[in-house]
């Protein structure tokens, strides 16, 4: 059901130390696996793909695991606004750590690309099983424009399927399914197959319970847009590696840099005019004591 519209209460947003545990433990995680991929030597493979893969990992280990561990305990300590951030930090963890797993082949750094998928879905899960979406809600000023931003991230949702499936349909009714992973060295594409069967999904969901303003769409959409922020960023770098490794490559190009980081940059916007209708609560909340 949809939250009354008043003014925002005191209602404390709590959260559990297990789960601020275990992020400290994703941090540590991705911030390896990021390092030793941009660094190590590790990665095999077609050239466009590893210098994709390091572009992810640069954002992996440079921004995205700091800022989860920062904003596990800034949320630890009473901030609604970090629990946005650290629930879409965990969700762009889990994104680009089964990119690191599936969209590049087998190599040495295999187990700790398995540990680091393991944990950050286990942290993702924990922060939403930890977080009270009506304490959430309530946070959420009734001056919020809900429905522009449900409307934003669906209008996301909305191009991402019809980009997908204008290149899969086509590809399974002519039997010409080998051409979506040409070039790419792997056996499939692990975008398409997480956008499709959960993320897209999710947010839409989140989208759609955003524009009734039920509890669980404040939850949903602000993490979708920390983490869509980031990863649209990440396109970028991931992209500008890619076409850099390669520059004959169809796989990656210099052509999507400008107009991804002109996509993080109007998704910040868009997450900022969220944030600035929520509110903080100036004393320190306490966690509770479970996992």
């Amino acid at each position: 059901m949809a939250i009354e519209q008043r003014a925002p209460t005191r209602t404390r947003v709590t959260t559990s130390r297990g789960a601020v545990h275990l992020s400290t433990a994703l941090a540590v995680l991705a911030f390896a696996a990021g390092s030793l991929t941009f660094l190590g030597g590790f990665l095999v493979g077609p050239e466009v793909m590893r210098g994709s893969a390091r572009g992810t990992a640069l954002m992996m280990c440079l921004v995205a695991s700091p800022a989860l561990f920062l904003a596990a305990r800034r949320t630890l300590h009473g901030s609604t606004r970090w629990f946005f951030v650290w629930a879409g930090m965990s969700m762009f963890l889990v994104y680009n750590s089964f990119l690191l797993l599936i969209g590049t082949p087998i190599n040495r750094l295999f187990l700790l690309y398995v540990a680091t998928f393991g944990v950050a879905l286990a942290t993702m899960i924990a922060v939403a099983r930890s977080v009270d979406a009506h304490a959430v809600a309530h946070r959420c000023s009734p001056a919020m424009r809900a429905r522009p931003i449900a409307g934003f991230l669906g209008a996301i949702v909305t191009l991402n399927v019809l980009a997908w499936l204008a290149r899969i349909v086509p590809a399974t009714m002519s039997d010409q399914m080998p051409g979506l992973v040409e070039g790419m060295g792997i056996a499939t594409v692990p975008t398409y197959l997480q956008d499709l069967a959960f993320w897209l999904p999710l947010v839409a969901v989140g989208a759609w319970q955003l524009w009734h303003r039920r509890p669980w769409g404040f939850v949903i959409s602000g993490a979708a847009l920390a983490f869509w922020t980031l990863e649209a960023a990440t396109v970028a770098v991931d992209q500008w590696f890619g076409h850099r490794a390669d520059p004959f490559s169809d796989v990656a190009s210099d052509a999507v840099v400008v107009p991804f980081a002109a996509l993080a940059v109007i998704t910040a916007g868009v997450f900022w005019s969220f944030l600035h209708h929520v509110a903080e609560d100036p004393d320190p909340v306490a966690s509770e004591p479970s996992a």
